[in-house]
Formats: structure tokens, C-alpha cells, sequence
């Protein structure tokens, strides 16, 4: 199998057959409404929905505090702890977890 690789499953085999980057990444099951227009809004996301495009401030899970500028409808790919009323305008934000 050497030089195989599989991005569906996201792992690969370099020439020689030696297996690196290997991760299994699974589906979010749950997800929930995030609105942070009354108040800071705190859980475990591994990924936020934007459904209304705008500024997102949130706290990484594995960092500090950040504002994603201008951010387009549809996916924003990270995980957070907070997301905060005072600098988000986007709405209609889903949070989904597992």
C-alpha cells in the first residue's frame, strides 16, 4: 500500500508504509442555539453555523479570546467555550456539539 492515501478517512501511508497523520473525526450530535443577543453565551461547540453573516468573539477552547471579522453564512470550523454579545453581530448562530 505504499504511497495510499485516503482523504475521506483522512489518513495516508508515505512511501515505505509508514502510516502518519492519522486522526478520526466524528460527526457533531447535538446542536443548539447560540444567541448572544441578551448576554454572553457559554458551552463546548466544535463548530459554530452563521446564519446571518457578521462578526463572531469567542474564546478558543484551546486559547484566548478572538473576533472572527465579517464572517460569511455557513460554517465557521472551530471550537469554543464563549461567545460573547459584545462584539458579535452575526446571528442566527447554531452551536453544534457531541
Amino acid at each position: 500500500m505504499t504511497g495510499f492515501a485516503n482523504t475521506e478517512n483522512r489518513y495516508r501511508v508515505e512511501p515505505g508504509g509508514t502510516e502518519y497523520g492519522f486522526t478520526v473525526q466524528a460527526s457533531p450530535t447535538k446542536a443548539e442555539d447560540v444567541d448572544p443577543t441578551s448576554g454572553d453565551v457559554t458551552g463546548a461547540w466544535w463548530a459554530l453555523y452563521i446564519g446571518t453573516s457578521g462578526d463572531v468573539k469567542v474564546d478558543m477552547s484551546g486559547s484566548g479570546t478572538v473576533t472572527f471579522k465579517n464572517v460569511p453564512v455557513g460554517w465557521l470550523p472551530i471550537s469554543c467555550t464563549k461567545v460573547y454579545r459584545t462584539g458579535t453581530d452575526a446571528a442566527d448562530i447554531i452551536g453544534m456539539t457531541g
